[in-house]
């Protein structure tokens, strides 16, 4: 209906000079035409002429396909299944302002596809018992193609169980733990292509324990630059998995309980050294509690995208209107596009000499390395570090670090991803009066006021007793 009632509005506009009568006639053939295209592919229902094949042959072996892919997902979720013979949970974690997306598992036979705008998430935060649907907003998006939940500008909040469903079919449970980035917990290594290290964590087996400690590393995030050399990073958090091949059980070491070992079984990619969900008596071990994460980054080269042109045609393949989504120009017929991000803004009030971080509040939906400003001056982390001695430097987690600030560090520092402004801090460092006790005269003084106030008052109280004797 809605096309239906642009192509009327169209056709007037062109036809403002003809009669009415060639405008219905205009009309009715754009209409026909029309009904053509979508019959060539829905039946009169509106369905997919692939579900209800007949005997066409095209249309059968789409039919085929279709569901050859849905029991192969099924066979794929079979073959995952773990030794109790139930579905693995995932176990990830993600620093703290990143993002994660978490992929919805269900396999959609060809005639549940119609139903995929029913699939759900929920979540449990961490320390709740039940689960919530999760509540979207623009930092919590669900993919309209795949229905992964995408999470941006993480908070530590945001540590819990995140499970997808349609109907009664559930897919394998997340159990996400949001950390905080400490560049001190953090460690910079170099691909093993690279001529110098550091290089990447070897495996490192615990067999008094039966554990395995790895690295699970994620993917390389998109370019800072395009069109020129820019960089990306990936991160790799340490994990903890079973390890089969270590000693039985008559030898294993009795600080790790058998039910936590029985844990780590129904994790297969094994359990983040920092998840909330891992058994204390693991995390507390030494080898666990010193294994550092870590951060690879390298440069990177990409094409600046072309502009996305949206385009309006007739039947007959003429355009009737363009739109440039690249500068953010959209056609009716497009709906409405996303909401982007509203940028964030911080105020940051601290003491002089003292050590400051400064962190994006900000976040464009993009593990983008963030690029920072000082009012309107770019910052090169390579030069300010040079330049401030070491005082002021970009960290690993693209933070700004001020040591013993002063009060010339106030300023407005604004931070960027592929040039668009994602966040603002306004750092107003203060100069603040500080008196320091000495306890012990104060101690003193206090006795002295107090004695004084009792001496007085003792002296009041006994002359005027003795000026009413005396009358």
């Amino acid at each position: 209906m809605l096309l239906s009632g642009i192509i009327v509005f169209i056709s007037i506009i062109h036809s403002s000079h003809e009669g009415w009568r060639d405008v219905l006639k205009d009309i009715k053939e754009k209409a026909k035409q029309k009904l053509r295209n979508q019959q060539s592919t829905k039946n009169y229902l509106g369905y997919d002429l692939s579900e209800y094949p007949g005997t066409n042959d095209h249309f059968r072996k789409l039919n085929k396909e279709k569901w050859d892919l849905y029991y192969e997902c099924l066979k794929a979720q079979e073959n995952n299944l773990g030794h109790h013979q139930s579905i693995n949970p995932i176990a990830i974690a993600a620093l703290e302002s990143a993002s994660v997306k978490l992929e919805c598992g269900i396999c959609l036979s060809p005639e549940d596809v119609n139903d995929m705008h029913k699939v759900e998430w929920h979540s449990g935060l961490k320390d709740e018992t039940m689960l919530q649907p999760v509540e979207l907003d623009e930092h919590i998006l669900v993919s309209p193609v795949d229905k992964a939940l995408m999470m941006y500008n993480l908070r530590l909040e945001q540590s819990g169980q995140y499970m997808c469903s349609l109907g009664q079919s559930l897919t394998s449970p997340y159990f996400l733990t949001v950390v905080k980035s400490f560049e001190s917990n953090i460690d910079e290594v170099h691909p093993r292509t690279a001529k110098h290290g550091p290089y990447p964590k070897e495996d490192f087996l615990l067999p008094q324990h039966n554990l395995r400690l790895a690295t699970g590393w994620g993917p390389w995030s998109p370019c800072s630059e395009c069109g020129k050399i820019g960089k990306h990073h990936r991160y790799g958090f340490c994990v903890v998995q079973y390890y089969s091949g270590g000693s039985n059980k008559k030898r294993r070491a009795r600080s790790i309980a058998s039910k936590h070992l029985e844990l780590l079984k129904l994790f297969p990619a094994g359990i983040p050294c920092t998840s909330h969900i891992l058994p204390e008596d693991i995390k507390s071990l030494p080898d666990v509690r010193n294994r550092k994460d870590e951060i690879m980054i390298g440069f990177c080269q990409e094409k600046c995208k072309d502009e996305a042109v949206y385009e309006v045609k007739d039947a007959n393949g003429n355009v009737l209107e363009q739109a440039n989504n690249s500068a953010g120009i959209y056609s009716m017929l497009q709906g409405m596009p996303p909401a982007e991000p509203h940028i964030e803004k911080s105020l940051e009030y601290r003491k002089a000499h003292s050590d400051i971080v400064l962190s994006c509040p900000g976040n464009l939906n993009s593990e983008t390395p963030i690029q920072w400003q000082i009012g309107q001056k770019i910052i090169i982390p390579e030069l300010i570090s040079k330049e401030s001695n070491g005082r002021i430097f970009v960290g690993l987690t693209d933070r700004i670090h001020i040591k013993r600030a002063l009060v010339s560090d106030s300023n407005i520092y604004s931070c960027w991803q592929h040039k668009e402004l994602a966040g603002i801090v306004k750092l107003v460092v203060e100069k603040k009066l500080e008196l320091h006790f000495n306890h012990h005269l104060m101690m003193l003084a206090m006795i002295v006021i107090l004695f004084t106030f009792f001496w007085v008052f003792t002296k009041a109280f006994f002359g005027r007793k003795y000026a009413r004797i005396k009358d």
